[in-house]
């Protein structure tokens, strides 16, 4: 699976996936599935790799900056390394200072969250 990411400006607001800020690639996105598979956390970041396809989750201003924290995590742990670790932390960066929240969509199968 991979996840489109994208920024919600107004309270209430929907998002307009015309204007996604970042596509998670199918490999980050298995990368980060594994990683949160094998540990325990409660996490923002856990919970964007186990939606399911086609559904919807939203990270609220106040959380941003624990998800960001949790992928800083992962980057001095040198526990996931691919190109849009960075790419996600300059988004998450750019929505805490920009208030705004952000939308997380499930696109496209294979969804891991379905596996047994």
């Amino acid at each position: 699976m991979a996840l489109s990411i994208c920024y919600l400006e107004a309270p209430n607001s929907v998002a307009d996936w015309t204007k996604k800020c970042l596509y998670i690639d199918q490999e980050f996105y298995e990368l980060l599935y594994t990683y949160f598979s094998e540990i325990s956390v409660n996490s923002k970041l856990r919970d964007m790799v186990t939606i399911s396809y086609d559904q919807e989750l939203v990270i609220d201003w106040d959380d941003l900056k624990d998800t960001l924290d949790d992928l800083n995590r992962i980057k001095e742990k040198r526990a996931i390394m691919h190109p849009q670790v960075d790419l996600l932390s300059k988004v998450l960066n750019q929505a805490i200072a920009r208030k705004s929240k952000l939308a997380v969509s499930g696109d496209m199968y294979p969804d891991l969250s379905q596996r047994k």
